[in-house]
């Protein structure tokens, strides 16, 4: 807000733009830099993404796409384990039941740690309500993680649980 300019006293050349001010609403500022956000705050992480071609650039925290694309958004859960009374047993992994809204939800499990992943649903439409969902599979394995993956700025997931059948020796 700020130019060049001969007739500043103190010699530091620089004028007020009002011109330009003035064509600034307070909507434009607050998308540019939120009062709440916090990736102006101090000792708040910066991310940092790498290209193939070497190059390197902070991500932006405060948008959601990349030129028009949407990021795709990911979260993974814990890994949840056969219960210890049956340690010696695989589990059979059957249901998930979990409370989702906004958007198109992806849900993937993997049985191990994340290395490879099994679809269970892909795209799933959304409501902007909860809404619990019953999402049948069935694998094996002694632990499960869950992934949903989205690139629906609305889009939370709010409640999970896995169902198990102990069974099968290892």
């Amino acid at each position: 807000f700020f130019t060049r300019g001969d007739e500043v006293s103190g010699g530091t050349g620089l004028t007020w733009d009002a011109g330009s001010i003035s064509t600034f609403a307070w909507t434009d500022i607050d998308q540019l830099l939120p009062w709440d956000s916090g990736t102006i705050r101090q000792g708040f992480p910066v991310r940092i993404i790498g290209a193939q071609d070497g190059g390197v650039a902070q991500a932006d925290g405060l948008s959601q796409k990349d030129d028009g694309i949407a990021f795709v958004s990911s979260w993974e859960s814990i890994d949840f384990t056969v219960p210890q009374v049956y340690a010696s047993e695989f589990g059979r992994w059957l249901d998930m039941d979990i409370e989702l809204r906004g958007g198109k939800v992806t849900i993937e499990v993997s049985t191990d740690a994340g290395n490879t992943w099994t679809n269970i649903v892909t795209n799933q439409a959304l409501t902007s309500e909860w809404v619990r969902h019953k999402f049948p599979f069935d694998v094996f394995g002694e632990t499960c993680r869950v992934k949903l993956s989205t690139s629906a700025s609305g889009f939370s997931a709010k409640w999970l649980r896995l169902w198990l059948r102990p069974g099968g020796a290892r």
